[in-house]
């Protein structure tokens, strides 16, 4: 199997958009394997941003410690909690280019669509797993079978002045197109 990459625009919702391609097209783990409802949840770049959104602010002390929102960055005035400084980062992340697309953003999508994803550079391949570890009394997530083959992103870190840049990929076997923002 070949991967190849699926351009999308270089606009800020750039690993937003590359997670709603591998959703939509390769669905996830547990109920996520039903397409349809992925459809429905994630129909645009939007709607995958204020999952994720609502997802890390649900998990505030999983992912609380690995937000890069500075203290006031959001409202101008400190933050006197973590818990507001969650809560600032995800409303900042569930507007489009507020927030771009990081490491937490992807481990988000790993453990919420339960699958792996991995993060194609120039000189290897990191693999973003599930997490483990959730708030709730539910059972650990662990990636079922049927999403071990899992996504696959490719991160440009150097080849765009703006940034780094996400795009999905796609195999051989389908039709190369573009992803178009709405």
């Amino acid at each position: 199997m070949h991967l190849v990459p699926v351009p999308v625009p270089g606009d800020g919702d750039c690993l937003f958009r590359s997670l709603q391609h591998q959703a939509l097209f390769l669905g996830g783990g547990g109920p996520w394997a039903d397409k349809t409802r992925v459809a429905a949840a994630v129909p645009d770049v939007m709607s995958m941003r204020r999952l994720l959104a609502e997802f890390i602010r649900s998990h505030a002390s999983l992912f609380g410690p690995f937000l890069e929102l500075e203290k006031g960055e959001a409202s101008g005035a400190a933050l006197s909690s973590e818990a507001e400084r969650v809560a600032a980062y995800c409303t900042a992340l569930a507007r489009s280019y507020e927030v771009w697309g990081s490491h937490v953003e992807l481990v988000a999508a790993a453990t919420l669509f339960d699958t792996a994803i991995d993060v194609v550079t120039a000189d290897r391949v990191e693999r973003c797993l599930p997490s483990t570890t959730r708030e709730s009394s539910a059972a650990p997530t662990t990636c079922t079978a049927a999403a071990a083959r899992g996504w696959t992103v490719v991160l440009y870190q150097h080849q765009y002045a703006l940034g780094a840049h996400y795009d999905p990929t796609t195999t051989t076997a389908r039709t190369r197109t573009s992803v178009r923002p709405p």
